[in-house]
């Protein structure tokens, strides 16, 4: 008879039960994805450990032929440290099983699969499984023909995936909410440089138009200053003006004055030598003086610059003349 050769990747199960009370559901789950060739059973061992530790079997089954169990020997005693068989059987099993075990990846490591027994409470039972999965021999031979290998593998309960699923969600939740925080800093980053940036474009505005107003403000002064100054020269001008008016007026009545006055002295001049003339004539018509008198007092006159030489003598004249008609 052809003996099968155990190709598949191994998994050991090892499950705990408070008290174990065989029912033939699990059993029958096994035979139903056994004979559907997905698995091989390589063991199968229920054990039930005392409350002083010490491990009894109560099952054991396997689909290993013969030949295999006496090359394999029991798997899972193996792992336990639980001898099955008899005593050469188990011996020889139990070497080659601890052997077997320890080449191969059973997704568990050394350590564990040393301690495997210590992990059953005390006062509990257990169901150890050794399970060849025969559906991915052809896939791991694929793998194998394009070069790979196997880096890691591990069983996980959908507890615990769902526990991994949880974190894997929070950790991305809390990347987002680390990304949108990064987002909003920068947004307000970039509001801020806008807003500052604004606020210098609105001062400079502010300082232009301010600059403006004061230009505005130096120009209006200035022209302020142009008016009052135009104001200031016009007044200037005017007063000038004025100044110049009144000089003239005054000069005006100065020579006004001047021109009277001389007048006046000519008409004084004139009425004080004929007052005098008069005098001397009538003097000399009432016979009051001599001719010679007469002269001399005309004489007088004109030396005194009160009667001029040409009125002396007329005076003169005409009062010898009035006296000469008087006598006759």
């Amino acid at each position: 008879m052809h003996e099968k050769r155990v190709t598949g990747p191994i998994q050991v199960i090892v499950i705990g039960f408070d008290q174990f009370e065989p029912t033939g559901k699990i059993m029958a789950e096994l035979r139903q994805v056994r004979k559907r060739g997905v698995i091989r059973l390589i063991d199968l061992l229920f054990v039930q450990k005392d409350r002083q530790g010490n491990i009894a079997s109560s099952m054991h089954t396997t689909d290993l032929s013969g030949a295999e169990r006496q090359r394999l020997g029991s798997v899972a005693g193996a792992l336990i440290g639980l001898q099955m068989g008899d005593m050469e059987e188990a011996v020889a099993g139990a070497e080659m099983g601890a052997l077997r075990v320890a080449e191969r990846d059973h997704g568990l490591s050394r350590e564990q699969l040393q301690n495997l027994a210590a992990s059953i409470p005390n006062g509990s039972a257990a169901a150890i499984l050794v399970i060849e999965h025969h559906w991915a021999t052809r896939l791991r031979n694929a793998v194998a023909g394009a070069g790979g290998r196997l880096l890691m593998q591990a069983m996980i309960t959908p507890q615990a995936l769902v526990m991994v699923g949880a974190e894997l969600n929070a950790v991305i939740e809390a990347q987002q909410v680390i990304e949108a925080a990064e987002e909003v800093k920068l947004a307000v980053a970039m509001d801020v440089t806008r807003t500052l940036a604004e606020a210098r474009l609105i001062e400079e505005a502010v300082m232009s138009e301010a600059a403006d107003v004061v230009a505005a403000a130096m120009a209006i002064e200035d022209a302020a200053a142009a008016d009052v100054a135009k104001s200031l020269l016009a007044a200037n001008l005017i007063k000038e003006a004025a100044m110049e008016e009144a000089t003239e007026a005054v000069a005006g009545a100065l020579e006004v004055e001047t021109e009277a006055a001389e007048e006046a002295m000519k008409k004084t001049e004139a009425i004080k030598y004929a007052a005098a003339a008069e005098a001397l004539r009538t003097l000399i018509a009432a016979e009051v003086i001599e001719e010679e008198a007469a002269r001399e007092a005309g004489d007088a006159l004109v030396a005194a610059d009160i009667i001029e030489d040409a009125a002396a003598d007329k005076a003169v004249a005409a009062g010898l003349a009035q006296r000469a008609k008087k006598h006759r």
